[in-house]
């Protein structure tokens, strides 16, 4: 049997750090998803009484909604241009990703003709955008 290396950390200490590294990325997302299920138009997804419990302040923390409602989704598809929005940003989304395709196409085209000090495999490794920066 090997031995642990000395600079390893515990796997116990190693776990705790993943999970809340975890929990810390997630709970903003479980947020969105609660303020869209919601129905309401408010970041107030729990209303606390005047002397709220231990339970009461933790409810106002979870992420969840008190019901599931999809006025919200209703709302955004019947009184917002979503659609247009949604041709809007694939539009966008389309040209830039071309013009990136395109750039970079025309420099890898060019790259692989001029004469460089660098070695084949660091050519065919490094991407041709991040070659540019770096040329």
């Amino acid at each position: 049997m090997s031995r642990r290396n000395k600079e390893e950390l515990p796997h116990s200490l190693l776990h705790a750090i993943l999970l809340v590294a975890t929990l810390v990325t997630v709970y903003p997302i479980l947020w969105v998803l609660t303020i869209a299920l919601s129905g309401k138009q408010s970041l107030a997804i729990a209303d606390l009484p005047a002397t709220p419990a231990v339970s009461d302040r933790l409810r106002a923390v979870i992420p969840w909604p008190e019901s599931i409602s999809l006025a919200n989704f209703r709302s955004l598809f019947t009184d917002q241009p979503f659609t247009r929005w949604l041709i809007n940003s694939v539009t966008v989304s389309g040209g830039s990703s071309s013009a990136v395709v395109i750039h970079d196409g025309a420099l890898t085209t060019s790259n692989s003709r001029a004469p460089t000090p660098q070695p084949e495999a660091w050519r065919s490794t490094v991407p041709p955008s991040a070659r540019a920066m770096i040329w």
